[in-house]
């Protein structure tokens, strides 16, 4: 099941990637350059260390290791001067779960995945009303199916969020309610729960044909007939 699940997971990958441009690359590290002064200045400019990190971590979603270090080390150093911002947080407790992702040392990837579920586990405690807190850990912890207690994270931050639609409708793009309805489904059906993972599947399904989810939708609804 796990490989069947993955593949389809691949799948939606060729319809969603992150996609920056090569001159919004450009401005990106010419506007690290200019926070890397002005941090090596005043270490303390909490202002300019949080934009530093959220302009790595931009840059460290095509995989780049060094930019992921970079932004975690900046999260990082930003909270030690203003440690109750929650998107803060929960962003530093995903940069050290990819870093763990990355490690192929046991130990390591172990230390960095349970350190990072438990800063987004803070964020979450503290803010549990904050959509970015919720959808930022609840699709870090989908990344990591392996581990039980992340597939239920995942779940608990994807029905939260659509059991409170009103609250977090300036939040929606076009398709986030397609997009938690379907790694709903993908997280039920990995728990074997196949009759709550079709009611997710199905909305996608019976209601939104155009939607990037619903082909991969309909192919994991196929592979899990009742």
């Amino acid at each position: 099941m796990k490989k069947l699940l993955m593949m389809l997971l691949m799948l939606l990958g060729t319809f969603i990637s992150f996609a920056v441009s090569p001159e919004d690359i450009y401005d990106i590290k010419t506007k690290i350059r200019d926070l890397e002064v002005t941090v090596s200045k005043n270490p303390k400019d909490a202002a300019a260390l949080y934009q530093l990190a959220l302009s790595y971590e931009i840059l460290s979603e095509n995989g780049d290791a060094k930019y992921l270090e970079n932004a975690r080390i900046n999260f990082q150093n930003y909270l030690k001067l203003d440690p109750y911002n929650s998107v803060a947080r929960v962003k530093y407790g995903k940069s050290l779960v990819m870093s763990g992702q990355k490690n192929w040392f046991l130990t390591a990837k172990m230390w960095f995945i349970m350190s990072g579920t438990s800063e987004m586990t803070k964020a979450a405690e503290v803010d549990p009303e904050n959509f970015n807190v919720r959808y930022i850990r609840g699709s870090t912890c989908f990344e990591l199916t392996e581990y039980s207690f992340c597939i239920q994270t995942a779940i608990t931050d994807f029905e939260y969020i659509l059991s409170n639609k009103e609250l977090f409708k300036p939040y929606f793009e076009n398709e986030t309610i397609n997009e938690l309805n379907y790694k709903l489904g993908y997280c039920y059906i990995y728990t074997k729960n196949y009759e709550k993972a079709f009611l997710y599947l199905d909305d996608v399904i019976n209601n939104h044909p155009y939607s990037i989810y619903y082909a991969p939708s309909i192919s994991l609804r196929k592979a899990y007939k009742k």
